[in-house]
């Protein structure tokens, strides 16, 4: 009877250690500054579009804060040089499997894998069962 308590403390303890929500998980791991280093639509049967982002895209940063704070900073080309165009506040959260950017969009792909981070959206206009996202690698 002792080992069946056991067990069944043992086999409890893990089932709730072990069942963390993956919404907490991604939220640490999102938080920091990114910089956007390509473009891609991919499709299933591997037509595949990706580009790299241009010398002023470079310097274009987004920031995921605590607290639902959100931050992109934009530069854009005049006269052949990379100025400064905005910075734009807002906040942002994780719902339903989406990445929700108020003032930005609603992204239901993102994915985060050491220091990359991909958003986009599943989209059927380059391919059927097709994907458009930017990968962004973190800067801090």
């Amino acid at each position: 009877m002792k080992k069946v308590k056991l067990f069944s403390l043992v086999l409890l303890s893990i089932i709730t250690f072990s069942c963390s929500s993956n919404d907490e998980d991604v939220f640490s791991n999102i938080e920091g500054t990114w910089k956007p280093v390509k473009q891609a639509d991919t499709c299933p049967n591997g037509d595949n579009d990706i580009g790299e982002s241009g010398t002023c895209e470079l310097l274009n940063r987004i920031t995921f804060e605590s607290e639902g704070i959100f931050t992109e900073t934009a530069y854009e080309r005049y006269k052949g040089n990379c100025e400064f165009d905005y910075t734009k506040n807002s906040t942002w959260d994780i719902s339903n499997d989406k990445l929700i950017i108020n003032g930005f969009g609603t992204f239901d792909y993102y994915e985060i894998s050491g220091n990359v981070l991909k958003i986009g959206n599943k989209d059927n206009s380059f391919c059927e069962g097709g994907l458009s996202y930017t990968e962004y690698t973190r800067v801090n």
